[in-house]
């Protein structure tokens, strides 16, 4: 195996890792991404401003 090779196994290997441990979140049909975002902020983002 090359260097080239054993670089390009191990990005497939990072992307597939970080697949499993941050799946993409679950959103049920009809909610508001947008409110979800918004509330989110003001709950964690806003003490630090």
């Amino acid at each position: 195996m090359t260097n080239e090779e054993f670089r390009a196994l191990m990005a497939l290997a990072r992307e597939e890792a970080h697949r499993l441990v941050f799946p993409p979140p679950v959103h049920e049909p009809g909610e508001d991404l947008e409110f979800e975002l918004r509330t989110q902020h003001a709950e964690f983002g806003a003490s630090a401003h």
